[in-house]
């Protein structure tokens, strides 16, 4: 049986792979992404994983949904 591996957003990470999937500028992620987190939509948090301690980003999913960033699916 296959383990899943476990994948953790960094902020460098984040940047580099949205903008190479949706074709937009990494300038212009890097300021959305960085209003989100100055909005406390998305906060970075220090885990500790595989003996290495990464700065993950990690959503404020209750407040994305309350103000309308987001939808759950029905």
């Amino acid at each position: 049986m296959l383990s899943r591996r476990r994948k953790m957003g960094t902020y460098n990470k984040t940047i580099e792979n949205v903008s190479e999937h949706s074709g937009v500028s990494r300038d212009r992620i890097q300021k959305a992404l960085d209003d989100l987190m100055n909005n406390k939509y998305i906060t970075e948090e220090t885990k500790y994983h595989k003996g290495k301690r990464p700065k993950v980003l990690v959503v404020n999913w209750k407040r994305a949904i309350k103000d309308g960033l987001w939808q759950k699916k029905k």
